[in-house]
C-alpha cells in the first residue's frame, strides 16, 4: 500500500527567510536553435538575516548574479550551488543580508525542450512546411525550468514580462500587451503587470497565430459597500463592470475551428460571474491551441493553453462527443480563473481546492448551457463512478494528502483530487442548500482574493456564513482514504437497518483501523414510489435503525447517488428493485446506481456474479446513454475476465440477447429530432454490439461504410474500432493511410485508439513500433498503449514490448509532461487477470523503479489481483449461469 504521507526531505521546500514581491522578466527565444536567453530583476524582501538566497532552478545556466539596494551595504556573490534532487540553486554571498528590501538580478539561459514541460517547443505544418512555436507548461513545478524563481504556490508575486522576438512572431502572455516598440528586425513586446499570482499559473506562447474574438457582456453588481442599504433613491447602489475581450488563438489555418470554444468560453465566464457574484479578475482571456500538449489543458491565468482536441471543433468533421469534450474542458478551465488563480491553495496537499471545485462547477455550468446533454446523469456515470472505482482500492489516498517532492505532487492529479473532490462538494451542497453554498463561495473568494487558502480556512468561511458545522461533516470525507459501504437489511418488526463500513473493491478483510472508519452519510431513500425519506447516518455509530417500516414495498437507497458510497442490499431488497428498474419507475441516475453498486459488490465477493448477471436482463429496455455506458463497461469487464476461459462464448451470447433491442432502436441512421445523447448512444451501442456480442450484421455494415469512405463523424470511432477488432493487414494499412492524410487532431486520435484493437500478433508488433515512430506525437502515445493494453489478444505482447524497450521509453517519457509515463505504463499493464502476471510486473518494477508512476503501478497491481481473485472465486458460477440460460 502506498503510504499516505511521507517525511519532508531537507531542501525540498524553500527557506522562508527571503520572499519575492515582483519579477521583471525578459526572454529572447530562438526557434531555430531551440534555446532561450533571459534576464530577471526580482524585488525581494529579506525577512531574516541570511548570507544565502535559495530559489528553484532546473536545467538553466545562471550568470551575472547581482544584488542592488539603496543606502545599504550590498553583499557580494561568492558562488552558486545547484541541488539537482531539490531542484534549487543556492546563491552564496560573502556577508549577511540585513532585513529589508533588495533587487536581485540574474541572467540565465536554457533549452526549448521537447518534453512538454517548462518552456518548450512544439511543431506544426503550414502547406507541408514544418514550423515551430514555443509555449509553457508550469504546473506543478516547472516554472523553475524557464527562469530562477520561488516556485511554490503560496509564494505569490507580481510579474512584468517582456519578449524580444523577430517581427513576424506573436507573443501571448497572462496580461494584455502594454508596449511593442520596433527594433528592426526584432520587436520588444512588453506586457502589463500581473496581479499577485503563483508561478505555476504564469504562461507565454511564441509563434505564428491566428485569432478570433468576442466580448463578455457588461456585468452589473450591487456595490459591496452598500451592505444592503439604499442610496437615497429607493434602490441599491450598482456597479457596472465592462465586458472583457476573449480570443481563441491557433496555428495558421485552424482558427475557424475555435468558434464553438469561443462562444462556450464567453457564456461560461458570464455564468460564473453571475453564479459566484465575483467578476472575472483579469482584463482579458486568451485560449490557445498547442499542437504538442501533455494534458488536456492548463488554466494559466488569462492565457489558457489547450491540446488541439480540447479546443478545436469542426462542425463538418467532428463528432458530438468531441463537441461535448471541448465544452467541458473550456468550462473546467474557466472555473480555475477563480478557483486556483484568484484564490490558490497554500500547498499541493490541498489541490482539491482547485480541481475538486472545478470538477464540481464544470457540469453545473455545462448543464446550464446545454440542458439537452443530460450532463448531471453523465457526471454520475463518469466522475462519480470513476472516483468510487479508484477510491475503493487500498492504494488510494485521502483528498488531503501530504506531498513534497515533484514526483509525489504529479501523482495526486488523479480521480481523488478531481472527481472525489467534486463528489464531496456535491454532498456539501445538499447539506447546506444551494443558495447558502453560493453565499459561502462568494465570501471565500472575496476573503482570499489574490491570496492562498487551506482546506481548514475554507471550512472556517463556510461555517461563518452558513452557521453549520462544515468541518465536522467534511473531515471524514477529505482526511480519510476510502468511503463507506451502506448495508441494507431487514430487522424485527419490518424495520430496516442501515450499517456502514469501509468498502474495499478487493473484498479483503478489514483490519481493526479500517473497521473503525466512519463517515457522516446523508442519504435519500425512495419508498416504492410513495415518496422520499431523508436520513443522515452519523459517523459515531456503525448501524442506524431508520424510523420507518418498509413493509413489502421496494427501496432505493441513496437517491440521485448524492452520497459518496456503495449500497449493499440483501437479496430480498435487490429482487424487489427489478420491476422499477425495468418499467422506468426509477430515474436514470438511480438505475445506474443500482447496477454499478451491484457490479462492484459482485467483484469484491459480497454477492455472487450470478446475482449481477440475473439483474442485467431487466435493463434490456434501457434507453439512457449514461446507464448504457455502465452496462457496456460491465460487459467489457466480464469479457476481459473471461477471455481465456472455455466458456467466454456464453458471454457473447448473453451480450447479444441483452443488446439486441437497443441495437435495433439506435440503428445506423440518424433520426429526425435526435438528441445529442442519442448520437453518443448510437456509437457506443454499435461498437459494443459488434465487439462484445460479435453481431455479424453490425460488423458487415461497419466494413461496408469503412470501404465506402462515407462515414458520419459520430460513427467513425465505432467503425474504426470494429474494423480493427475484426481486421487484418489491409485494414491496418488503410487506417494508417487515413492517419497520414488527415490534419484533424480528433481524427488522428480516433485512429490511434483503433490501432490497438487488432488481434494479429504481427500487426500488434507493427502498431507498437509505429507508436514510437516520429509519426506519433509524444502527447498521443498513451492512446495506443491504452488501447493495446485493453486488448486481450495483444497485452502479453505489449508487456514484453514494454520490458524490452523500457530504457528507451524511460528516456523519452520519464522526464516528460505530467501524466505521460504513468499513463503509458498504466494503460499497458492494468487489465491482466492472473496472480502470476502481477508478481512478474511487481518484480520488474522493483528493479526498474519509476517514481512518478509508483502509485499507478500499485493500483494496477491491485486491480490485476482483484480480477484474479474474482475469476477464481466465481468462474464456476458464471459458467453455470450461462449454460443455464443460453
Amino acid at each position: 500500500m502506498c503510504p499516505e504521507a511521507s517525511a519532508v526531505r531537507p531542501g525540498v521546500r524553500l527557506p522562508k527567510n527571503v520572499r519575492p514581491d515582483e519579477y521583471y522578466l525578459t526572454f529572447t527565444p530562438n526557434l531555430k536553435k531551440f534555446t532561450f536567453d533571459g534576464s530577471e530583476l526580482i524585488e525581494i524582501e529579506v525577512l531574516e538575516e541570511t548570507s544565502e538566497i535559495v530559489l528553484h532552478a532546473v536545467d538553466l545556466s545562471i550568470y551575472n548574479v547581482k544584488v542592488i539596494a539603496r543606502d545599504r551595504f550590498i553583499p557580494r556573490l561568492q558562488g552558486t550551488e545547484f541541488n539537482k534532487e531539490a531542484e534549487t540553486v543556492t546563491l552564496k554571498f560573502d556577508r549577511v543580508f540585513q532585513k529589508g528590501r533588495y533587487a536581485l538580478t540574474i541572467n540565465f539561459s536554457g533549452v526549448l525542450n521537447d518534453k512538454m514541460r517548462g518552456f518548450y517547443r512544439s511543431s506544426y505544418e503550414v502547406n507541408g512546411e514544418k514550423r515551430w512555436m514555443a509555449c509553457t507548461q508550469f504546473e506543478a513545478t516547472d516554472a523553475r525550468r524557464a527562469f530562477p524563481c520561488w516556485d511554490e504556490p503560496a509564494i505569490k508575486a507580481t510579474f512584468r514580462i517582456a519578449f524580444i522576438v523577430p517581427r513576424h512572431l506573436q507573443v501571448l502572455s497572462n496580461m494584455p500587451v502594454q508596449r511593442c516598440p520596433d527594433f528592426w528586425p526584432f520587436k520588444v513586446i512588453q506586457f502589463e503587470k500581473t496581479p499577485p499570482m503563483s508561478t505555476y499559473a504564469l504562461a507565454f506562447a511564441v509563434g505564428e497565430f491566428e485569432s478570433i474574438e468576442t466580448r463578455t457582456k457588461d456585468l452589473e453588481l450591487e456595490a459591496e459597500s452598500c451592505e444592503g442599504e439604499c442610496c437615497g433613491n429607493g434602490q441599491k447602489s450598482k456597479i457596472v463592470i465592462p465586458g472583457k475581450p476573449i480570443r481563441v488563438w491557433t496555428t495558421p489555418g485552424k482558427v475557424e475551428q475555435g468558434r464553438f470554444a469561443l462562444d462556450t468560453c464567453k457564456k461560461s465566464i458570464e455564468f460564473f460571474e453571475e453564479y459566484l457574484g465575483v467578476p472575472y479578475p483579469l482584463p482579458k482571456l486568451d485560449l490557445v491551441a498547442v499542437p504538442d500538449f501533455a494534458s488536456g489543458a492548463m488554466e494559466n491565468w488569462g492565457l489558457v493553453t489547450y491540446r488541439e482536441t480540447t479546443l478545436l471543433y469542426d462542425p463538418e468533421n467532428s463528432a458530438a462527443s468531441a463537441k461535448q469534450r471541448v465544452a467541458e474542458v473550456v468550462i473546467h478551465e474557466n472555473t480555475h480563473m477563480w478557483f486556483g488563480d484568484l484564490v490558490t491553495m497554500k500547498w499541493w496537499n490541498d489541490l482539491w481546492l482547485n480541481e475538486g471545485f472545478a470538477s464540481f462547477l464544470e457540469p453545473k455550468c455545462t448543464d446550464y448551457l446545454f440542458p439537452e446533454w443530460d450532463i448531471q446523469t453523465q457526471f454520475v456515470a463518469g466522475e462519480y463512478a470513476n472516483a468510487l472505482s479508484k477510491d475503493g482500492l487500498k492504494s488510494t489516498h485521502p483528498i488531503e494528502v501530504e506531498v513534497n517532492d515533484p514526483a509525489e505532487i504529479n501523482e495526486i492529479f488523479d480521480a481523488i483530487s478531481y472527481s472525489k473532490g467534486a463528489c464531496v462538494i456535491r454532498m456539501l451542497v445538499e447539506y447546506l442548500g444551494e443558495e447558502v453554498f453560493r453565499k459561502c463561495l462568494k465570501a471565500y473568494l472575496i476573503r482570499f482574493a489574490y491570496k492562498n487558502a487551506s482546506t481548514d480556512e475554507l471550512y472556517e468561511v463556510f461555517e461563518e456564513v452558513s452557521g453549520k458545522s462544515v468541518k465536522s461533516f467534511m473531515d471524514g470525507w477529505t482526511k480519510q482514504a476510502g468511503y463507506p459501504s451502506v448495508s441494507v437489511r431487514r430487522i424485527d418488526g419490518g424495520f430496516v437497518s442501515l450499517g456502514q463500513e469501509r468498502f474495499l473493491s478487493s473484498g479483503e478483510t478489514l483490519d481493526s483501523e479500517e473497521r473503525g472508519k466512519r463517515w457522516t452519510i446523508p442519504l435519500g431513500i425512495e419508498l416504492g414510489g410513495l415518496g422520499e425519506l431523508r436520513v443522515t447516518m452519523p459517523s459515531s455509530e456503525a448501524d442506524y435503525q431508520s424510523l420507518f417500516s418498509a413493509g413489502n414495498t421496494w427501496l432505493k437507497i441513496n437517491t440521485g447517488q448524492m452520497a459518496f458510497c456503495r449500497v449493499h442490499y440483501e437479496p430480498e431488497f435487490l429482487h424487489k428493485l427489478r420491476v422499477p428498474l425495468s418499467n422506468g419507475d426509477l430515474p436514470p441516475i438511480d438505475r445506474f446506481g443500482v447496477l454499478s453498486d451491484l457490479f462492484y459488490n459482485a467483484r469484491s465477493g459480497r454477492v455472487s456474479a450470478e446475482e449481477l448477471l440475473s439483474l442485467l436482463p431487466y435493463y434490456r429496455g434501457e434507453r439512457n446513454y449514461a446507464v448504457w455506458q455502465e452496462i457496456l463497461s460491465i460487459l467489457a469487464s466480464l469479457d476481459n475476465l473471461l477471455c481465456s476461459t472455455d466458456f467466454s462464448g456464453g458471454l457473447v451470447d448473453f451480450s447479444r440477447l441483452l443488446m439486441k433491442d437497443i441495437s435495433e432502436h439506435v440503428g445506423w441512421k440518424q433520426k429526425d429530432n435526435e438528441t445529442h445523447t442519442d448520437k453518443l448512444l448510437r456509437s457506443r451501442i454499435l461498437r459494443g454490439f459488434a465487439n462484445l456480442a460479435k453481431d455479424p450484421a453490425t460488423v458487415f455494415e461497419a466494413y461496408r461504410q469503412f470501404k465506402s469512405g462515407f462515414i458520419s463523424p459520430d460513427l467513425k470511432e465505432a467503425v474504426y474500432a470494429i474494423v480493427a477488432d475484426h481486421g487484418s493487414d489491409a485494414e491496418y494499412h488503410a487506417l494508417l493511410d487515413l492517419y497520414r492524410a488527415t490534419g484533424l487532431s480528433e481524427e488522428k486520435t480516433r485512429i490511434l485508439r483503433a490501432l490497438g484493437k487488432f488481434r494479429s500478433q504481427a500487426l500488434i508488433e507493427s502498431v507498437l513500433e509505429f507508436m514510437l515512430s516520429d509519426e506519433v506525437r509524444p502527447q498521443d502515445v498513451f492512446f495506443i498503449s491504452g488501447s493495446v493494453g485493453a486488448n486481450a489478444y495483444a497485452r502479453d505482447r505489449a508487456w514484453e514490448f514494454l520490458k524490452n524497450n523500457f530504457a528507451e521509453l524511460s528516456r523519452r517519457y520519464s522526464d516528460g509532461g505530467i501524466f505521460m509515463f504513468q499513463s503509458i505504463i498504466g494503460g499497458l499493464i492494468n487489465d491482466f487477470v492472473s496472480e502470476g502476471k502481477a508478481r512478474e510486473i511487481e518484480e520488474f518494477f522493483a528493479s526498474h523503479p519509476v517514481p512518478s508512476a509508483k502509485r499507478t503501478i500499485e493500483q494496477s497491481l491491485e486491480h490485476i489481483r482483484m480480477n484474479a481473485r474474482w475469476l477464481s472465486r466465481d468462474a464456476a458460477n458464471i459458467k453455470k449461469f450461462f449454460f443455464g440460460i443460453i
